[in-house]
């Protein structure tokens, strides 16, 4: 479970650069992320912070005050 939550950097600055979004916000873009990998791993604050021009801190503040958000890929069925 540990090489999920390294996705590569450039897998998730794909999902950013193809949001279908007129305007592309913090939130929309770990929403992005989210959907496309199923949860945020620690590396994409990082890289939305880079993609947005924005501190870490101020994409963490957004991705910690809403509760949808997953930093850990979801359990496996067995």
């Amino acid at each position: 479970m540990s090489a999920l939550k390294n996705i590569n950097n450039e897998h998730i600055l794909n999902i950013l650069e193809n949001q279908d979004h007129t305007t592309v916000t913090i939130l929309s873009s770990l929403l992005s992320v989210q959907d496309g990998i199923g949860f945020l791993p620690k590396n994409a604050i990082k890289v939305v912070a880079d993609f947005m021009n924005v501190t870490t801190n101020d994409v963490w503040g957004v991705a910690s005050y809403y509760l949808n958000f997953r930093f850990d890929p979801p359990g496996k069925h067995t």
